[in-house]
């Protein structure tokens, strides 16, 4: 075999040979060393594994030179040789015989393809697997030779499938850019050999897509983001870097193998394995181009509350951030690299109002004689311009008005730290007038109330006035016009006439009612009063008791879109200058107290108080009390319960009625009803009452008042009196010394308690006169049994005996009865002079003259008498009894209430209705 060259270049350096050394026994089948037989497998030398490189030629028993790598052995390069290396490296020091067998014959047929057919002795073979079976069979049978066949077919397609490696060297540098808006931001980028790869490590600076001051699988001409980190307290600072690159290259086995010469003519080759190919990393640095710096300029924005009320303090939510200088830098907040805590800063704001109107349009400074409302002061924390923060002044809104926020950030009013971190002389103050920085205090509309006068009529109109104030600037609006301000009179009915609490306007009796509703605008201060007449809307119910309580008030909903400039308000229920008493017609009535039948009667009703404002309609009602006769004659009331009121409740007792037809009246005084003919004996009640007047068509009256059935004055009986003086024992003529007495005889109606009394006068003949100075004796009161007597059954009492004084010319004797009521009032009472009450007594000559000498007798028992007496002188009702009541009042005479023919006929009839 031709030598090799002893000299090759591998990887571009020389590679010299070494000194040879006797080669060694390694791993295979056979005998190393053994001329006669085949070994297959490795041997060593020099501590490398070695396997023969030429095959038929002689084991290398002998030392072997190290002659270096070669990237070209019997014309096997590139990918070929890089798979012998890889082979040879994986394989040759395994000390598996199969193994080392295998790759011996796996080299062998790789770099000699026609060589490796040629058995051990020099017999050729048809296939590298018969070479095998003819070396191996023999001794180590057909097991060890199908596994030396597959293991070396494996190792051959390893051989023929290797990629060979590659390596290389590289070089570049980090290249910074500096962001000039903001100098936390910039980016970095690896100048270098094309496609390396590496890490690079930050100082004062972190990538942006990790977080981290280390990156790794960088790439050579890549940009990526940075962001500076400075030093605590640290203004100015610059990011630096350093970092490891590999160049491109694949690693793998290089395309190369170590050769072994021979020291020994005709012995073979041999071979161990090669290099392993890796890429050689470089090193890069880098730093900023210019200092980065700290500085920021913090500026605020705001957003006040809307409203603040009187009392309340101002409250403003304040807004951080930063602007940009004069050259276009705006760095953030600073926060420190250790903590993360923001850097505190240090906010002044002032409030200027209030206003009468809306500022405007915003200016770079408030006006010179603006008014100071209030001071407010906050400073950032930790979080800095992350979060909002909320100022409140210590001041509060002292009047109604328009109120701007002014804030301002001074360099010079913040610590020494914080001062590093601005530009010199740094300030920031915000415009005056800015719509967000402004409050307003909602102006506070009251009013002092006064009704115009105490006392309301029914169907009147009510009527309330108001001062009107505010306890400010009245509003404007940005035009410079008042705000109209809607004012609420709210009317209630009270159902009290008098002790009407104060209370709140929320808390008002529950049995109060709303009456009404009228709203009045202003502008201004000034007095106000509810719309008159038809206007108001409402007027006081035509029949109703209590009082108007007017509640003032501003409400929200009747402001429309002012109502956030106006506060609610409202004064008191039941304000004592708030209440209107509802005005009552007063009516007291009294009727004829008595009658003789056939006689006209009637009732009067003196009206007063406070007349309804649309007037009135008085009507009169007149009933019967019903009579009964019981099984011994005497007549009964028939009354329900024995109460007399209730006669007024039946319909059928009902006899007169001019409800409906009755009086309009318009102003207080005397009326008179119609005249009535009593034609029965009997009890009379009546009856007034008193009527709206409607005024609506299809509106009915309603009752203000009525009487009380049954009340002394609205009473009448209606019964006759006849009497018969005569002397006890009952002689005629009367002798003088003779006891005489007066009897009289009742039909008709007695009421309870009823009395008579009787009186006897004396006086000459011819001359009645029955007063004073002629009263000659009076009888005892005599009590009546009350009930209805007719003529076949009256009621007679007597006056008990009197004798008269023997007289020379006061020759005759007048008796006058009188009959009362249980209130004493006269129901009927006897005439002076009447024949049968007269008594004549003859002269006595030589007596004294008349000079009345009173005295009395106990009178007789007043028990009825079975029939009327026949001769005694009629007494009937004293028409001049009337006269007294009514004197000095106005008569009102009632124009057609005169109802002629009416008799007080006992018959039922059906309730009347009440029409107009």
């Amino acid at each position: 075999m031709s030598a090799l060259s002893l000299s090759l270049v591998a990887g571009g350096a020389v590679v010299a040979a070494v000194p040879a050394h006797a080669a060694t026994a390694g791993v295979g089948l056979g005998t190393f060393g053994d001329s006669s037989r085949k070994y297959a497998g490795t041997f060593k030398e020099e501590g490398y594994d070695l396997v023969c490189g030429e095959p038929g030629a002689r084991y290398p028993t002998n030392a072997l030179k190290n002659d270096g790598l070669y990237d070209n052995y019997n014309g096997v390069t590139g990918n070929t040789l890089a798979g012998i290396n890889r082979v040879m490296s994986e394989n040759a020091g395994t000390g598996d015989q199969v193994t080392a067998a295998a790759l011996e014959y796996a080299v062998a047929r790789t770099v000699d393809p026609n060589g490796a057919l040629t058995a051990f002795g020099g017999a050729r073979q048809s296939s590298y697997d018969a070479v095998i079976n003819y070396d191996l069979y023999g001794r180590f049978g057909s097991g060890t030779v199908k596994a030396v066949q597959q293991k070396a077919n494996e190792l051959k397609q390893v051989i023929d499938t290797t990629v060979a490696g590659s390596g290389g060297s590289g070089f570049g540098q980090l290249n910074f850019a500096l962001n000039p808006k903001n100098n936390y931001v910039g980016t970095v980028e690896m100048d270098g050999t094309p496609g390396s790869v590496g890490s690079i490590t930050l100082s004062h600076g972190v990538f942006d897509d990790t977080g981290s001051n280390t990156r790794d699988n960088v790439q050579e001409g890549a940009v990526y983001g940075v962001r500076g980190v400075p030093d605590d307290n640290g203004v100015f600072y610059k990011i630096t870097g350093e970092g490891d690159f590999t160049p491109p290259g694949q690693e793998g086995y290089a395309a190369n193998i170590r050769v072994w010469l021979p020291t020994v003519a005709g012995q073979q080759r041999s071979l161990s394995a090669g290099e392993k190919a890796k890429p050689s990393p470089f090193h890069v640095t880098g730093f900023d181009p210019a200092d980065r710096t700290t500085q920021f300029q913090p500026v605020l924005s705001t957003s006040a509350q809307t409203f603040v009320s009187k009392g309340q303090a101002f409250t403003d939510t304040v807004r951080f951030s930063t602007t940009e200088d004069a050259t276009g830098l705006n760095n953030p907040w600073y926060r420190s690299p250790a903590s993360g805590r923001a850097l505190p800063i240090a906010a002044e704001g002032t409030v200027y109002g209030p206003f009468a109107q809306p500022v405007g349009s915003p200016s770079d400074s408030a006006p010179s004689d603006a008014p100071i409302a209030g001071h407010l002061k906050i400073t950032t924390g930790d979080a800095g311009p992350d979060i909002e923060y909320t100022a409140q002044s210590t001041e509060t809104a002292q009047a109604a008005g328009y109120y701007s926020y002014v804030w301002t950030i001074d360099a010079s009013k913040q610590t020494a730290i914080a001062r590093k971190y601005l530009p010199t002389n740094y300030s920031f103050t915000d415009k005056f007038g800015l719509a967000a920085e402004s409050s307003t205090t909602p102006m506070r509309v009251t009013a002092t109330t006064q009704v115009p006068a105490p006392v309301v009529p029914l169907s009147g109109v009510p009527a309330d006035s108001a001062q009107v104030t505010t306890d400010g600037f009245w509003l404007k609006d940005g035009s410079g016009k008042n705000i109209p301000v809607t004012i609420r009179w709210d009317a209630w009915l009270d159902p009290r006439e008098s002790g009407i609490e104060q209370v709140d306007a929320g808390q008002k009796p529950a049995d109060a009612t709303l009456l009404g509703t009228t709203t009045q605008t202003v502008t201004e201060p000034g007095q106000v009063k509810t719309p008159e007449g038809s206007a108001l809307g409402f007027t006081v119910p035509a029949a109703v008791h209590g009082s108007i309580v007017w509640v003032a008030s501003v409400r929200d909903a009747d402001q429309g879109a002012n109502a956030d400039l106006i506060e609610e308000w409202s004064d008191a229920y039941g304000v004592p200058t708030e209440v209107q008493l509802i005005g009552q017609p007063t009516v007291t009535t009294k009727a004829t107290p008595s009658s003789q039948k056939g006689l006209q009667i009637s009732d009067t009703a003196t009206v007063g108080g406070v007349m309804p404002a649309t007037g009135a309609q008085l009507a009169f009602e007149l009933y019967q009390v019903p009579m009964t006769q019981d099984a011994n004659g005497v007549w009964q009331r028939d009354v329900a319960d024995g109460a007399v009121s209730k006669v007024c409740e039946d319909p059928d007792n009902r006899i007169f009625s001019n409800i409906g037809r009755g009086a309009r009246i318009a102003v207080t005084g005397i009326y008179t009803s119609p005249t009535v003919t009593a034609s029965e004996h009997g009890t009379f009640l009546w009856v007034e009452s008193l009527w709206s007047r409607p005024t609506k068509p299809g509106e009915k009256p309603q009752l203000i008042t009525r009487g009380e059935c049954g009340a002394p004055d609205e009473t009448t009986v209606v019964v006759n009196v006849s009497t018969k003086a005569s002397a006890v024992d009952g002689s005629s003529p009367v002798t003088p010394g003779s006891a005489i007495q007066d009897t009289a005889s009742i039909v008709g109606a007695v009421p309870d308690g009823a009395t008579v009394t009787f009186e006897a006068f004396r006086g000459e003949p011819g001359k009645a006169v029955c007063t004073p100075e002629t009263l000659a004796w009076t009888s005892k009161t005599v009590a009546l049994t009350a009930g209805y007597y007719t003529e076949s059954r009256a009621l007679q009492p007597t006056s008990g005996a009197f004798t008269p004084d023997a007289s020379s010319n006061a020759t005759q004797v007048w008796f006058v009865e009188t009959v009362r009521d249980h209130n004493g009032q006269t129901i009927a009472k006897g005439d002076c002079g009447v024949p049968d009450e007269t008594v004549a007594l003859p002269p006595v000559p030589g007596a004294p003259g008349a000079t009345p000498s009173p005295s009395s007798s106990t009178p007789a028992g007043v028990t009825p008498a079975a029939g009327a007496p026949s001769a005694l002188a009629i007494t009937g009702l004293d028409a001049g009894s009337m006269g007294p009541w009514i004197a000095g009042a106005v008569i009102a005479v009632l124009a057609g209430l005169t109802v002629a023919g009416v008799r007080l006929v006992r018959r039922r009839r059906s309730s009347e209705q009440l029409t107009d």
